[in-house]
């Protein structure tokens, strides 16, 4: 923790997730594909990441006071990277976005839910199985029928794979964070730091 408190040490939010954050992501990945790291190395150094995110969310969190708006972020890949998906709930709620996590879904059964009695516009996914696109597609487009006024943000490295209307797709957290300011979801002026 101390390594990461002197890391990030005045950083902005967004240069934490971008330079810290991602990069121990990518890290993780590239050692499984060079088979470097074997899955149970990298679910560990993954959950090691998620609770240094944790430990600095709580010190973050606290001093947050508006509530921008509210957003579900959900996995419905099923047991599948969950940092991806972390560091987009986390990025909306240092924000000010009122965020439901809802974790590792089977279906859509809980986001309708959700969306019909708390008004929600807004749904973060993930897209990080390429065998999952036609899968996610579906339930999407789905929701999109349903829900004509919600937007989709869907983040990981096949996101730019789907391409209906109202869905925003993002490879990283940099194309994530230069799309929710270009969309004015996030404050350009808001200048947090650690």
């Amino acid at each position: 923790m101390k390594l990461l408190d002197e890391l990030s040490d005045g950083k902005r939010v967004e240069n934490v997730f971008t330079e810290i954050i991602e990069r121990a992501v990518t890290m993780i990945n590239n050692g499984v594909a060079e088979e470097k790291l074997q899955p149970a190395d990298a679910r560990m150094a993954a959950t090691t990441t998620l609770t240094l995110l944790d430990w600095k969310m709580i010190e973050f969190t606290e001093a947050l006071s508006k509530e921008v708006d509210s957003i579900i972020v959900a996995n419905l890949e099923g047991l599948s990277e969950r940092l991806p998906l972390r560091i987009v709930r986390d990025l909306m709620e240092i924000n000010g976005w009122k965020t439901y996590y809802l974790g590792d879904l089977e279906d859509e059964t809980m986001i309708i839910d959700l969306i019909t009695r708390r008004h929600i516009r807004y749904l973060a996914v993930s897209l990080t199985k390429k065998e999952q696109i036609f899968y996610i597609r579906n339930i999407l487009e789905n929701l999109l029928s349903k829900f004509p006024e919600l937007t989709i943000l869907v983040h990981g490295r096949y996101a730019h794979m789907l391409q209906p209307n109202r869905i925003i797709t993002s490879k990283d957290t940099a194309e994530f964070i230069k799309k929710l300011h270009d969309l004015q979801l996030i404050d350009k002026s808001i200048s947090k730091r650690f």
